[in-house]
């Protein structure tokens, strides 16, 4: 019985803190009009993207949405010396692109397919018909652009302040959160992600990252073949988070 309730306390702080850097999922409030529904449907076009493609590139024209339909994609922007920065990773379900369509700006960073993706492709002029006619539409876009900023902001403050150690454990659970909690026993995730991405995600260089997820390893909580990672204590990766 213990045991149970250390569990579900900590699936409790497990989800607040992935709350802090998740963006609300999903685009359509319950109650919009089957007309607007039709209008996405129907003129929405249907991508695949294969690992590594790019969507689209920071500094390019904003053409439309993505509502991704299937897979994981990642945004990321450049540095002053051209290095990329992973800045958030997308999944089943969320809707990007429209921040800049809203601002009549170009896109501010580039996208990336993680793996094999299928994405929904709305057009800008569709895009804005439909948010012009649905005041619900506007209103659950804005929350989502609100509670972005949230999310941005703990991002910067993150990067900005914490060493590198409490990054790549955050990283860790965020992926974890991103790739699925697994329900074999002793084992809370498991997914393939490679070094160069990870490091892109954590801000540091592949070799830094390297040694922190060795000594992660040293101690038992991961393990590591290849690009799979397998989170065996996830409650010392939040030790690690809550204590620096």
């Amino acid at each position: 019985m213990k045991k149970k309730e250390n569990d579900d306390i900590f699936l409790n702080n497990f989800r607040l803190l992935i709350s802090k850097y998740r963006f609300l999922p999903g685009f359509l409030p319950d109650n919009t009009s089957e007309e607007i529904r039709q209008l996405l449907s129907e003129n929405r076009t249907i991508r695949t993207y294969h690992r590594g493609k790019y969507l689209f590139h920071e500094g390019s024209v904003p053409r439309g949405v993505f509502y991704l339909e299937k897979g994981i994609v990642y945004i990321q922007k450049a540095d002053e010396e051209g290095n990329e920065q992973i800045v958030y990773f997308y999944r089943q379900g969320d809707l990007f692109g429209y921040r800049p369509i809203l601002c009549n700006e170009p896109h501010p960073v580039s996208a990336v397919a993680l793996e094999d993706s299928v994405l929904s492709f709305i057009s800008r002029d569709v895009f804005l018909k439909a948010l012009n006619q649905s005041g619900e539409l506007a209103r659950k876009l804005l929350e989502n652009l609100t509670f972005e900023y949230t999310v941005w902001t703990n991002n910067v403050y993150l990067f900005s302040r914490k060493p590198v150690k409490v990054r790549v454990a955050l990283a860790l659970l965020l992926l974890s959160d991103l790739f699925g909690i697994s329900t074999r026993p002793g084992i809370f995730s498991e997914f393939r992600i490679s070094r160069d991405i990870l490091a892109a995600y954590t801000g540091t260089v592949k070799e830094t990252l390297v040694r922190n997820l060795t000594q992660f390893k040293e101690k038992g909580i991961i393990q590591t073949s290849g690009q799979k990672i397998t989170i065996i204590k996830p409650e010392q990766l939040m030790k690690i988070v809550f204590q620096e």
